[in-house]
């Protein structure tokens, strides 16, 4: 499958979610004139969409449950199939990074995506994408001390599982992190990077950093990330604390840097009351 393919993959699966089930709700339907008219859209000089892209597409959707079929051949149409777990937002651009973050891992995953991939999957669009809230934080340091408490939190439930989100946030914030790759070919740990872009491509992922770029198999070929808590960490979160009291929709964020200040408060606390 070829990046064209992937385009049209990606603004088929979002008109639906974005257009049609915000609309007319989950088990909406849609039916052929709907689909063609969405990949009509790609078409030029050199491409036309033909009955064959019609049903390759179709068929692309359904073996991999994300189209349902209703109806009989004389009047067939499709629905969401009801396995198929997606999220609405309110922004479409949402709904676009979400779309194409399911195609490309359905491409490079195939079938086994949805047993393989299913966490990595529903933790990206289960979020309350906190890295779309970054690019609006000025002060560096305030960004520094999210994606170091994120990082931190992250690898207390989740070390050794990476996702696209945590990536993008790495990638919006310019943090410097450590990373170590492993798969047949790569066996690298990286320090003090920052991440410029990731790329999905055909068959593989490409991660490029400030200093370097690397072809991975998949998200998976990440086998940690970390970034040193620094000493003053706690003036930090405070000074992001007084920073985020002037934003809206910060809540997940404010409730992780209070969870980590709170921990050390407990944790001192405990230490006098154990002098008692």
């Amino acid at each position: 499958m070829n990046v064209k393919v992937v385009n049209r993959y990606v603004e088929l699966l979002t008109d639906i979610i974005d257009s049609k089930v915000k609309v007319e709700g989950k088990d909406v339907l849609f039916d052929k004139q709907y689909i063609m008219g969405i990949l009509k859209g790609f078409e030029s000089e050199e491409f036309t969409v033909t009955e064959k892209i019609y049903k390759e597409t179709v068929k692309w959707f359904k073996e991999r449950f994300i189209f349902d079929t209703v109806g009989n051949t004389s009047n067939l149409k499709y629905k969401l199939h009801p396995n198929f777990k997606y999220k609405l937002s309110k922004k479409r651009e949402t709904v676009i990074h979400q779309c194409q973050f399911i195609i490309g891992q359905l491409f490079l995953f195939s079938d086994k995506f949805w047993d393989e991939s299913e966490s990595l999957y529903l933790d990206v669009i289960q979020s309350e994408n906190i890295f779309q809230l970054i690019s609006h934080i000025k002060p560096k340091v305030v960004r520094d001390t999210v994606s170091t408490t994120l990082i931190h939190k992250h690898n207390e439930e989740f070390e050794g599982v990476y996702t696209y989100e945590l990536l993008q946030t790495l990638q919006t914030t310019k943090t410097p992190f450590d990373i170590k790759l492993k798969n047949k070919s790569i066996n690298s740990t990286l320090k003090g990077v920052s991440l410029q872009k990731v790329v999905f491509n055909t068959d593989t992922v490409t991660v490029t950093f400030n200093n370097s770029q690397f072809e991975l198999d998949s998200l998976n070929n990440i086998k940690d990330i970390k970034i040193p808590l620094p000493k003053d960490i706690y003036d930090r979160i405070d000074t992001s604390l007084e920073y985020l009291r002037g934003m809206d929709d910060v809540s997940d964020l404010v409730g992780l840097l209070n969870e980590i200040k709170n921990g050390k408060e407990i944790f001192f606390q405990n230490i006098l009351e154990d002098k008692k």
